[in-house]
């Protein structure tokens, strides 16, 4: 039997040609980082964990872990001093990714609408719930200020305390009379203003009836963009009166709407592991006592927006329901029964201990969202990581999850920056001093941070 053995001739023309290409093989392992948290029955964090203990499932399916690392925030951030409490630092980024550094995120969401105007008490206790957060800050954290409803009180994410701190000092709920209806299209004007108003720059009449939900919304949205990190949202509330039961049914259509703008909300926090905490001023039975003060309702006289028209013991269980559910939806846990400060010390430790938990992923660059699972062989813990991840696109060099950024108009609505389209980092370094008039020369240097994959172009 003749064997025909294929036979290939290359004929050289003229003087160059250009030499064979060289086969190129590629090869890679995909690593999934997860940021996981174990805790105990007395939800106190599990400490000590190996490999061995964790087991994470990937579409339902047992994946091979190639490291498990705890976290100790405390041990890992530089000693607190004197200067690192009180200076900024030097080196400021327009990218939040880059700006939030190695420590953990907060985003304080003080509740300016559904927090009585007229509560000494609720008012004060929300400030020092507030600055007490700012306060345990260490010099990586990073934290915004956030007002639903007086936006441009609001602070944008940075490390600088005084600010942050400048931001609450700020908060104080005004009563609002009345909403007016949000016009639709645009209006004809006079003179050099044709168009006055136009409909997309504003929320729908039923949000700014309850401004709470679209900037709560829009906050997740924005921390969403920070990969593989420990994230918090601290809600200081008494609960705005929104029903998140996913099940319930014939709800009237503007609290429906907002229970879809929330539920919408906590499936990005599940998917990019940000932790709601709510937590209530008053405590137990603050607001149930404000609504039943009859001084204070004879001093109010007739109703607003703000105040509820239902029963008062049914407000006050409605809103305490929206701050427990929030907390189960997220895997944290709303704040409003025993002592307040023990709950929210706990909520600090949660943020600051963690195990990051890598495994071997078989899935190939589709773009889809794949479920994930993690398991503890401890009795009596329970874990939180965020319940999947979308996979990268062979023909895309971002992250699937900056899609879920929102748009400049939602930030701008809640008092926070717009996304960098440019990442941009300045330092600042005192390169000189003139002791007789003290004078100080300073230099700053401006750099774009490329993101990996065009690095790796380069």
């Amino acid at each position: 039997m003749r064997r025909l053995i294929p036979l290939v001739v290359s004929a050289v023309v003229g003087a160059a040609q250009a030499p064979p290409q060289q086969p190129v093989f590629r090869t890679g392992t995909d690593v999934i980082r997860l940021d996981v948290t174990v805790l105990g029955k007395n939800r106190r964090p599990v400490h000590g964990l190996k490999d061995a203990d964790f087991t994470v499932y990937e579409d339902g399916k047992p994946q091979r872990i190639v490291g498990v690392a705890e976290i100790d925030g405390e041990s890992n951030d530089p000693a607190p001093s004197a200067w690192m409490r009180h200076t900024p630092r030097d080196v400021a980024s327009n990218d939040l990714a880059d700006q939030t550094g190695d420590g953990r995120v907060f985003a304080i969401v003080m509740d300016d609408w559904n927090i009585p105007f007229d509560s000494a008490d609720l008012i004060t206790g929300a400030r020092d719930i507030g600055h007490y957060v700012v306060d345990q800050m260490r010099p990586s954290d990073t934290a915004a200020v956030v007002f639903p409803q007086q936006a441009a009180r609001s602070e944008e994410f940075t490390s600088d305390r005084g600010k942050l701190s400048a931001a609450i000092d700020k908060f104080q709920p005004e009563r609002v009379q009345f909403i007016t209806p949000t016009p639709y299209g645009t209006s004809n004007g006079g003179g050099d203003m044709p168009y006055r108003y136009s409909s997309a720059l504003a929320r729908s009449t039923c949000e700014r009836m309850q401004p709470t939900i679209p900037a709560l919304h829009t906050v997740i949205a924005r921390m969403a963009s920070i990969p593989d990190r420990r994230k918090t949202v601290v809600l200081i509330s008494v609960g705005p009166p929104v029903p998140l039961d996913p099940t319930a049914r014939n709800l009237p259509e503007c609290p429906d709407k907002l229970r879809s703008i929330m539920l919408d909300a906590f499936g990005i926090a599940e998917r990019a592991n940000i932790n709601m905490y709510s937590v209530d001023p008053g405590g137990a039975f603050g607001y149930a006592n404000y609504l039943n003060n009859p001084f204070l309702a004879a001093r109010r006289g007739g109703s607003s927006p703000q105040e509820e028209r239902a029963p008062r013991a049914g407000s006050a269980l409605v809103r305490h329901e929206f701050l427990r559910l929030a907390g189960e939806f997220t895997g944290a846990r709303g704040i409003y029964e025993g002592d307040i400060w023990e709950g929210v010390d706990a909520m600090l430790e949660e943020a600051d201990t963690y195990y990051l938990v890598g495994y071997q992923t078989p899935t190939r660059p589709d773009g889809k969202f794949h479920k994930v699972e993690v398991k503890v062989n401890r009795p009596g813990v329970t874990t939180r990581t965020k319940s999947g991840y979308y996979a990268a696109r062979e023909d895309s060099l971002g992250r699937p999850e900056q899609r879920l950024t929102p748009t400049a108009n939602d930030l701008g609505m809640a008092g926070i920056g717009s996304p960098a389209s440019l990442p941009l980092r300045a330092i600042a370094q005192a390169v000189g001093i003139d002791r007789r008039t003290a004078a100080v020369d300073v230099a700053v240097t401006v750099s774009v941070r490329l993101p990996a994959p065009l690095r790796d172009m380069g």
